[in-house]
């Protein structure tokens, strides 16, 4: 039998595919045995009599042992059987595989199968000790669990998004007989499976980040939100996103006190906004052109529109940092 290593979108479509698998041994030197069939496809095949109920009610079924020699095949169609390196060619009647080779006086030999490949107008026969088949199987299959982050959750939470739910599962064999014994049966693909897998979300929302846990990412979605991802798996999650100016202050200089507008103490990680733009209190992060800020909180006033004043610990770092375009995230609670 031709070995087949396509893709199961050509194999299954292509022309009603059945395989069986026939042992036989010999009882003296004229007599059949019991044939051994094997099928991988419960199809109804134009190569058989049409007569009969279906071919699952035909052939051999390994599970429960039914008889298979009464396959019938459909009169006038055309057999091709391969034996070595001869090939012959005949027309059926209405008759069984067994009484066409009787007819026409091959009989296989006691460690020969015959495979048989039933096609939408004809029919291969193929003997030998060694085929090659493709079966589908069906067997119970548990359901598979994954993990999905989310920064809606906290992270360390974790629940169900999906509950699993075990099923079954049909795929493809690759199975090599030989002299009527199953050799090898190996996994080709998964055709089907109604088992369905269970997802779980594991909570990745971080209310602090480290100042060197660098930020690697900026999901928005359609409405300006979204969430901030970083070097260590942790997110925050943002309301809007806002392009702004950024300098730099300090205490000490340009008539700079040492108390915010909210009356806090001034110190890297304070920031005076617009308080129309920023609400005071909010908890923003901060990115500046050529520097990561990180972390800030609007606690002083004086500055109008989308602008920022990011609070340094020296007169030397406003200098260095000087005027910016930036954007800043205003953190959801």
């Amino acid at each position: 039998m031709r070995h087949l290593h396509t893709p199961k979108t050509v194999w299954l479509c292509r022309c009603l595919t059945l395989l069986l698998l026939l042992s036989f041994t010999m009882a003296g030197t004229t007599g059949w045995a019991k044939a051994l069939y094997l099928f991988s496809d419960g199809e109804q095949s134009a190569a058989l009599d049409d007569s009969h109920s279906g071919i699952e009610s035909l052939l051999l079924n390994l599970d429960t042992g039914k008889s298979g020699e009464n396959a019938v095949l459909t009169e006038g169609t055309m057999v091709t059987v391969r034996r070595g390196g001869e090939t012959i060619t005949a027309t059926a009647r209405k008759e069984t595989v067994k009484q066409f080779l009787s007819r026409m006086d091959i009989i296989p030999g006691s460690r020969e199968m015959v495979g048989i490949e039933l096609m939408e107008n004809s029919v291969m026969l193929t003997i030998s000790d060694h085929l090659t088949v493709f079966k589908r199987v069906t067997e119970k299959a548990e359901h598979e669990t994954v993990y999905r982050d989310t920064p809606d959750l906290p992270k360390g939470e974790e629940r169900v998004a999906r509950k699993g739910m075990d099923g079954q599962h049909t795929a493809i064999y690759e199975q090599t007989w030989v002299s009527g014994e199953l050799v090898t049966s190996q996994y080709v693909e998964e055709i089907s499976t109604t088992s369905v897998t269970e997802v779980v979300e594991r909570g990745t929302a971080v209310s602090y980040v480290e100042p060197d846990d660098k930020l690697v990412n900026v999901t928005t979605q359609s409405d300006g939100s979204g969430y901030l991802t970083f070097a260590s798996g942790g997110t925050m999650k943002f309301s809007k996103a806002v392009t702004v100016t950024a300098t730099a202050y300090t205490a000490g200089y340009d008539g700079v006190g040492t108390r915010t507008a909210t009356g806090t103490t001034v110190h890297k990680g304070v920031a005076a906004v617009d308080k129309r733009v920023f609400p005071l209190g909010s908890d923003l992060y901060v990115v500046a052109k050529g520097m990561e800020y990180g972390l800030t909180r609007a606690e002083d006033t004086g500055m109008k529109g989308p602008k920022i004043d990011l609070y340094m610990e020296s007169y030397q770092e406003c200098i260095q940092f000087g005027r910016r375009t930036g954007t800043v995230y205003l953190l959801e609670d």
